[in-house]
């Protein structure tokens, strides 16, 4: 683990460690909640993914606080890939695949500019990684126009884009009753139905794991 002093108040720790997540995991969880980090971006689903697509990579994380308070948690895996006869460094966000669609990072948006900047000089200039790669991104995602910026903060840095496809976005209301009442009154009828059966024959229970 290493820190960088704080600056302009923001203070930001790099994690090299993956087992020093668990420390940070109840901050974490409640930091994604509050600015609504999409599923890949939260502790248990990089717990979950880390088990199972760790080989072969290294783990570099980057935890930003501002007086005191978490606001940006981005882990990032590094891999080798081969440019001719020599391998180079790419870094990538951990929890991810091509086919995750990010929206939500796990980073409050007024610290996205300085948050993202380090971490791609931090990846790039200390880590020796040629390229740090935040896709796919969709065009709602609200850290697009920060990581656009970067090529125009005196970093030198080149940021390349390119479309790769469409993906939907469903807008539903805050809670499952809510949009069931949106459901003509027969599907909702044969949903509930279906769900007292389940209950019944297998003890079926649900759980609500964040707040609306």
């Amino acid at each position: 683990m290493n820190s960088l002093p704080p600056q302009l108040g923001l203070a930001v720790t790099w994690i090299t460690d993956p087992a020093d997540i668990d420390t940070l995991r109840d901050e974490w969880q409640a930091l994604a909640e509050r600015v609504r980090a999409d599923i890949y971006m939260r502790p248990d689903w990089f717990a979950v993914w880390w088990d199972h697509f760790s080989v072969g990579r290294r783990f570099a994380c980057l935890v930003a606080r501002a007086d005191d308070s978490l606001v940006g948690v981005l882990p990032f895996v590094l891999e080798d890939v081969w440019l001719g006869p020599f391998p180079q460094s790419v870094a990538r966000l951990a929890g991810t695949d091509p086919h995750c669609i990010i929206l939500q990072l796990s980073l409050q948006a007024r610290w996205a500019d300085k948050v993202l900047a380090e971490a791609v000089n931090h990846l790039i200039g200390k880590l020796g990684c040629v390229a740090v790669s935040f896709t796919p991104i969709s065009d709602l995602a609200a850290h697009l126009a920060p990581l656009r910026g970067l090529a125009d903060c005196g970093t030198g840095r080149i940021v390349l884009e390119a479309a790769a496809g469409s993906h939907v976005v469903f807008d539903l209301p805050s809670s499952f009753e809510k949009y069931l009442a949106l459901v003509a009154s027969k599907r909702r009828g044969q949903f509930r139905s279906r769900v007292k059966g389940l209950q019944e024959a297998f003890g079926m229970t649900a759980e609500r794991l964040a707040a609306d």
